[in-house]
């Protein structure tokens, strides 16, 4: 019953169009400058949100709606975007989707059936692929669900296994959400040592050296 009520008070933030209107197609040229630009919102936001929440649950009711012009591989990096910072998404709508990021405390069901539907893709693609390495998948950078799952596949089937590189794209694929609080000061907390690396990223990519 409370995330039902969380569902129903959540307030949504959206993204405008005109931020992603160069983005129409998203690919290995340009993938990274999304990557930068969506990183940057969330940081702009997360710390916002850090500063303005009075109530100690309010930050817990948001939503980042963002525009419908994003095609799927954008949303893709969108989605993980949202796992570094420990909060879960999905896209909703018909022909024009859209991707939503917001708290692990709504959503649940959504979240539940998520997790389920890439738990049975992954099963498929283990029984089908067996480990063999398949024609267009990025298995050295992999972005998509799909290619994670296909470089999972492939590493649980080495002779000699990294489990730091299979638990790595565990992390990816499903979250690390048991060490996830969904209060917001165990939220706060949790995110701030996120938002120093990421900033400081952001602050030494090829991008914020251009517009210097």
């Amino acid at each position: 019953m409370q995330t039902g009520r969380q569902d129903r008070a959540k307030r949504v933030i959206s993204i405008p169009h005109h931020i992603y209107e160069d983005f129409k197609d998203v690919n290995i040229e340009n993938e990274k400058f999304f990557e930068f630009v969506t990183a940057n919102i969330m940081v702009q936001f997360l710390e916002k949100m850090n500063e303005e929440v009075q109530m100690q649950d309010a930050a817990l009711r948001w939503v980042v709606a963002f525009p419908h012009c994003i095609p799927s591989q954008g949303r893709s990096i969108i989605h993980e975007v949202a796992t570094y910072f420990g909060l879960a998404s999905h896209s909703e709508g018909g022909k024009k989707r859209r991707a939503l990021i917001y708290p692990r405390s709504l959503y649940k069901e959504k979240q539940d059936q998520e997790r389920r539907k890439i738990e049975r893709d992954l099963e498929k693609i283990r029984e089908k692929n067996g480990g063999k390495v398949m024609i267009g998948i990025q298995y050295d950078n992999p972005r998509t669900m799909r290619d994670k799952m296909f470089k999972l596949c492939l590493e649980e089937n080495r002779t000699i296994k990294d489990k730091a590189v299979i638990d790595d794209l565990c992390m990816q694929i499903f979250g690390d959400t048991e060490k996830i609080p969904l209060t917001f000061v165990g939220y706060k907390e949790y995110v701030q040592p996120l938002l120093e690396k990421k900033k400081a990223e952001l602050d030494q990519s090829e991008f914020a050296k251009m517009a210097q």
